[in-house]
C-alpha cells in the first residue's frame, strides 16, 4: 500500500469502476454510528481523481434502482458489500448505477475486491484517524502561538475564530461572550452579513446558552434540521451544517462559547471534540489574559489620574479663589450697568449676554471643584425609579422645546439602593442633557430602570448619531469634548460619582446607531 492511504483506494475503486461498469464506487470504515469515507470515485471523476474523502459525507444508496441515464442503456442499480475488520469495525465497498446485466458480477467483484482490502482497509483507517489527530494537534500548538501572540483583547479574538477555523477547515467561526445576562457576538471568521447583525443571543432556550450553564460542549449534526435551533432559517440559507458549540471556560466562570459550523455534514469523534475542548480552553485562557492586561493598563491609567487629582485638589481652593472673585466683582458692576441702560435695548441685550457667561464660568469653576476634590457621598436608602421620575420632570420642558419624545420604561417600582440621592440626580440629569444634545434634530430618548446582575440597572438610550470607537474611548476623560462650547467635565464627574457608589458606569454606542449610557448599581 502506498504512503497515502487514500491514494490506494483510489486506484483499488478505480478498477472496480472499470470492471463492473459502474459510474461511482466508494469505501467506507463504519464504527458504531460515524462513518470514514476512504475514497470515492466516479467515471466523471477520472479512476485516479479522489471525491472530498471527508469524515460524513453524504454516503450513496445501497441497493436501489435508477432510471436509465442514457439512450440503449438498461436499468441501473446501486450495490453494497460489508466486510468485518479488527476492532469491530466493517469495511463496506458500494457502487452506484450498475447496468442490470452486470449486477452479479459487480456484487462477486466487490466481495473478492473487500476480502482483499481489509487489512489494508483496517491500517489505512487507522493511518487517516492518526494523521486527522496529528493535523489537529498541529493546529493546537499553532492556535497557542497565536494566542499569545497579543494582548489586545479584540485582536486576541480575531485571532482565536481565524486560527479555530484554519485549524478545523471550517466554513464559521464565531466567539459569543456573556454579557448582563445575554451572549454577544465579540468576533467571527467567515460569517455572513445577516450573522453577524442578527443581534445578541438570550441564555435561556439557546444552544450556546445551554452550553454556557452547563459547561459541557454541544454537537448538532445539522442544525437546519434541529427542533427549536433559533437560527435554523439562517442556517439553510447561508449553508451551515454540523455545529460544535464550545464552552469558553475561564479561572473563576464560564466567559461564553466558541462556535465551529460546517459546511457539511462531519461527524466528530468523542476524541476529536475533547482536541477541541482543549482549544476552547486555550481561547479563554488567550482571552482572560487580554482582560487582564487590559484590566492593568486602566489600573496604570487610574493611578496616574489620581496623581493629576491629587495635584488639581491642592491648587482648586487658590484657583476658585482668584476667579470668583473677579466674577463677582463683575458681576456686581454688571447689575448697577443694567439699572443705568433700563431705557437702551440694545445695552441691555449686550448686558444680558455678559450675564449669561459669567453663569457660564461660574458652573464651570464649580464643576471644576466638584471634579478635583469631590464630596463624598452621604448614603442612605434611595428608590433609583423616584429619583429618575424626578430627573426626567426637570428636562419635560426642553424635550418638548426640541422635539424630542420621552420615553420612561419603569420596570422596578421599588429600585432600592444605598446612595446619595443628590449626587445621583446629578448623574442622571448629566446623562438626559448629553443623550438629548446629541439630537439636535429632535429624537427619542428612552430612559428604563430593572434590576440585573445583583444591582439595579438605568439606561438613557438616545436615537442621536452615535460615536466612533476613537470618541468612545476617550469620552470618559476630563476636558474631552465633542460639543462647541462643552467643557467636559460632566460625565468624567459622573463616571466619578458612581464609582464612589461601587457603581459602574460605561456607554455602548456605534455610528449610526445612537448611544446607550447605562449606570449599574449594587443593591
Amino acid at each position: 500500500m502506498p504512503e497515502n492511504p487514500r491514494e490506494y483506494f483510489v486506484r483499488l475503486l478505480g478498477k472496480v469502476v472499470n470492471s463492473t461498469g459502474a459510474e461511482q464506487a466508494s469505501a467506507w470504515v463504519v464504527t458504531g454510528q460515524s462513518r470514514s469515507c476512504l475514497g470515492t470515485v466516479g467515471k466523471a471523476m477520472g479512476a485516479t481523481e479522489e471525491a472530498t474523502g471527508r469524515d460524513g459525507a453524504a454516503q450513496p444508496a445501497e441497493g436501489k434502482k435508477h432510471s436509465p441515464s442514457g439512450c440503449g442503456r438498461s436499468e441501473v442499480s446501486s450495490i453494497a458489500v460489508s466486510v468485518p475488520l479488527q476492532g469491530g469495525a466493517l469495511l463496506k465497498l458500494v457502487v452506484d448505477r450498475v447496468p442490470a446485466e452486470n449486477s452479479v458480477q459487480a456484487r462477486e467483484k466487490l466481495e473478492e475486491t473487500a476480502r482483499e482490502a481489509s487489512e489494508a482497509a483496517y491500517w489505512a483507517h487507522a493511518t487517516l484517524k492518526a494523521l486527522e489527530e496529528k493535523r489537529t494537534l498541529l493546529g493546537l500548538v499553532a492556535a497557542s502561538r497565536e494566542f499569545t501572540s497579543s494582548l489586545e483583547l479584540s485582536e486576541v479574538l480575531d485571532r482565536v475564530a481565524s486560527q479555530v477555523r484554519r485549524t478545523l477547515e471550517a466554513k464559521l467561526v464565531s466567539i459569543l461572550l456573556e454579557q448582563q445576562g445575554m451572549l454577544q457576538l465579540a468576533a467571527a471568521d467567515g460569517a455572513p452579513q445577516a450573522y453577524l447583525t442578527r443581534g445578541p443571543l438570550p441564555v435561556a432556550g439557546t444552544v450556546a446558552g445551554k452550553v454556557l450553564q452547563s459547561g459541557l460542549p454541544v454537537v448538532i449534526e445539522d442544525v437546519r434540521r434541529e427542533p427549536g435551533f433559533l437560527s435554523a432559517n439562517l442556517a439553510a440559507r447561508e449553508g451551515l451544517c454540523t455545529l460544535v458549540c464550545l464552552p469558553l471556560r475561564g479561572r473563576r466562570r464560564n466567559l461564553g462559547v466558541l462556535n465551529v459550523y460546517t459546511g457539511e455534514p462531519r461527524r466528530f469523534e468523542p476524541q476529536q471534540v475533547e482536541a477541541l475542548g482543549m482549544l476552547g480552553q486555550l481561547s479563554a485562557a488567550a482571552i482572560e489574559n487580554a482582560a487582564l492586561y487590559r484590566e492593568a493598563l486602566e489600573a496604570g491609567e487610574h493611578l496616574r489620574e489620581s496623581e493629576k487629582l491629587a495635584a488639581l485638589g491642592r491648587l482648586s481652593a487658590g484657583f476658585a479663589h482668584e476667579i470668583k472673585n473677579p466674577l463677582n466683582t463683575i458681576a456686581v458692576l454688571l447689575y448697577a450697568m443694567r439699572q443705568q441702560a433700563a431705557e437702551d435695548p440694545q445695552t441691555l441685550a449686550d448686558l444680558q449676554v455678559i450675564e449669561s457667561e459669567i453663569r457660564r464660568l461660574t458652573l464651570l469653576v464649580d464643576q471644576f471643584l466638584d471634579f478635583a476634590r469631590p464630596k463624598p457621598p452621604k448614603f442612605c436608602r434611595q428608590d433609583v425609579s423616584e429619583i429618575v421620575e424626578e430627573t426626567l420632570l426637570l428636562v419635560r420642558a426642553q424635550a418638548a422645546r426640541e422635539g424630542i419624545r420621552l420615553v420612561w420604561r419603569v420596570r422596578e417600582r421599588a429600585a432600592l439602593v444605598w446612595a446619595d440621592g443628590a449626587q445621583l440626580k446629578q448623574v442622571f440629569l448629566n446623562l438626559a442633557l448629553n443623550a438629548m444634545q446629541a439630537m439636535p434634530g429632535g429624537g427619542t430618548l428612552t430612559v428604563a430602570v430593572q434590576r440585573r446582575n445583583g444591582g439595579v440597572i438605568v439606561e438613557f438610550t438616545d436615537t442621536g448619531p452615535g460615536m466612533s470607537p476613537e470618541i468612545r474611548r476617550r469620552i470618559f476623560e476630563p476636558f474631552f469634548t465633542t460639543r462647541r462650547g462643552g467643557h467636559g467635565l460632566g460625565l468624567a464627574i459622573s463616571l466619578r460619582i458612581v464609582e464612589n457608589h461601587s457603581g459602574r458606569l460605561w456607554l455602548d454606542s456605534q455610528p449610526g446607531r445612537g448611544t446607550t449610557a447605562t449606570v449599574w448599581l449594587p443593591a
